[in-house]
This record gives structure tokens, sequence and C-alpha cells, in this order.
């Protein structure tokens, strides 16, 4: 007992000795380390932001050079235009954040989720591998969260677009007009931002189209196209366009529930599955005392952190099946 009252009083003594050294020193030298944290975390938002709307405006100079074909080629396009969809689908892309804004976050928070990981597993070349999991895995469970946002926000962009096929024959800026009481809020911005772009700003009809289109995501494409195609030829029966797509829109909402109802069950089967092997990892660690040594050293590290990456990847294989595009293939007649 007498030994443990002495070493709680040396703890004492430290702590206390700190305290004072550090009053002392701020005291003789003006140093505040909550000012001086509050700054450094203030000049590290500061730059990535600064360095986020940097990459920002070179994609978009860099974009607008691409062809619809280099497009398709293009990695870097296909992954700002999947990311752009998933801030929208969320609602982030409304406060700002853009998919340059997303990847710089992501790679922060990444690091620091490393620089933790390195304390306690104490491996450089798994952290590293960490990493790069975790970064794939944060675009994951953001798509998998997004995924109820999108389904509301599809329906309402399929509302406004069965409006505005409606009422083409006036030409887009009064199908705008006339109905833009009657878009749901969330993409009625979009809309007049795109009439004050064409009528107010002197943008062309195929800028304000095409940034129309950045805004309200990839399912408006095909309308917008046609929609430039319309305002450029005004050929008799051309309206015929818009009342194809307006069908195509009510098939859609019928094979979104199917589809819908097919990746709930995929999820489900997959939380089940990742939980048995999670709990087998758990029980053998628990039950066995030799397993929680094998774990301590650098292979059983390396074997944990595969085991999470194995789970974390398939998670990730998951969601990415579920962002294709959904294939309706007519039955076999028998």
């Amino acid at each position: 007992l007498g030994g443990e009252i002495m070493d709680l009083t040396k703890a004492i003594i430290y702590v206390l000795v700190i305290i004072g050294s550090y009053v002392f020193a701020t005291q003789l030298t003006g140093f505040r380390l909550r000012k001086a944290s509050e700054d450094a975390i203030e000049a590290l938002f500061t730059r990535t932001a600064s360095y986020a709307v940097r990459m920002e405006r070179k994609n978009q100079q860099k974009f607008n050079l691409l062809s619809e074909e280099k497009k398709l080629k293009s990695f870097s396009y296909q992954y700002y235009s999947f990311i752009n969809e998933l801030m929208l689908d969320i609602g982030w892309r409304k406060f700002g954040v853009s998919p340059e804004v997303f990847t710089v976050a992501n790679v922060v928070l990444s690091l620091f989720i490393g620089m933790i990981l390195l304390i306690v597993v104490k491996s450089l070349f798994v952290v590293l591998y960490m990493c790069t999991v975790i970064f794939i895995l944060n675009i994951a469970v953001i798509f998998s969260i997004s995924r109820i946002g999108a389904r509301k926000r599809l329906r309402k962009l399929i509302a406004a677009e069965n409006l505005i096929c409606g009422n083409i024959s006036r030409g887009i800026e009064e199908a705008v007009r006339l109905n833009m009481d009657l878009f749901d809020p969330e993409v009625r911005p979009a809309f007049a931002l795109f009439l004050d772009r064409w009528t107010m700003q002197n943008y062309s009809l195929q800028k304000a189209l095409a940034l129309l289109s950045k805004d309200l995501g990839h399912h408006s494409v095909p309308l917008l196209r046609r929609v430039l195609i319309f305002e450029e030829e005004h050929r008799p029966g051309q309206e015929d366009m818009f009342r194809f797509i307006m069908s195509c829109n009510i098939r859609e909402e019928e094979r979104n529930a199917v589809r819908d109802r097919c990746f709930r069950d995929m999820n489900i089967n997959f939380a089940l599955c990742a939980g048995i092997v999670l709990m087998f990892a758990f029980m053998c660690i628990g039950t066995f005392p030799a397993v929680v040594e094998v774990y301590k050293t650098a292979g059983g590290k390396f074997v944990l952190a595969l085991l999470f990456s194995t789970l974390a990847l398939a998670f990730v294989a998951v969601q990415a099946m579920q962002s294709k595009r959904f294939v309706f293939k007519p039955k076999k007649l028998r």
C-alpha cells in the first residue's frame, strides 16, 4: 500500500511540475497552446480548401476540352462524375462540397485514421495498406448512405422532367417558367439558375444546359440533349421525343422499385455474412489465449488487417455493383 501511495505522489508531483512549467513558459514567452492549435487547424483547413479550389478549376478546364468519347474513357472524369453524383444525392453539393473538396477531405481523414492506427499497430506497411482501404471504404459508406437521398431526389427530378416534357412545345424557357412553382424545392434552384444564366448572364444555350446537367446529375442528360436539339432545329414532330421520355420515366419508376428490393436483399445478406465472420474472429480471440499472442506479432497484425480489408473491399464491391446501370432483359419464352 505504501508503494502505491509513493507512486501516486510521484505522479501528482510530475503533473504539477508540467503544469507549472507550462504556466511559467506561457507567462515568459506569451505562447498559448490552445491558440496555437486553433491557428494550426485553421491553416490546415485553409491550405486544403485552397488546394481543392485550384484542383476544381483545373479539372473544369480539362473536362471542358474533352469530347464525349474521351470522357467515357477518362478515369478522372468518371471518378469526378461519380463523386459529383454522390454529393448531389447526399445533399452536400448545395453546401459547396465539390468532388475535389470531398477527395481532399477524404485523404486527410484517411491519413488521420492511419496515424492513430500507427500508434496501435506500430507497422508502417500495414498502416499504408489500411489508409488505401479506408479511403475507398469511406466512398462506399457515403454511397450506401446516399442511396436513400438518391431515391427521393430521383423521384423529384422525374416529376420535374415530366412537367417540362408536357410543355416543351412552348420552348424550354417557357416550359421551365410555367412550372417553376410546381418543381420540388430541392431541384427548383437549379432550374432558376439555368434561366438566370441563359437570359440574364448571356450564356449560350449549350453551356447553360451543360451546367444544368452538372447541377441535376446524369439522369437528366438524355432530356437536356434532346432539349438542345429541339431548340436548335425546331423540326415538326420533335415533341414526340419528349413524350417518349415521359413514358420511359414511368417505366423507370416501376423498375426502380424492383431494383431497390434486390439491392436491399443483397445488403442484408452481406451484413449477415460479415457478422458471422467477425463473430468467429472475436470468439477465437476471446477463447484461445494463444491466438491473442499470435495477433500481437507482425504477422498476426497483418492477418487482422487482411481480414478487415477483405470485409471492407467486399462491402465496396457490393456497393460498386449497385452503382452500375441496372439492365432489364426481356423474359425468355418457354
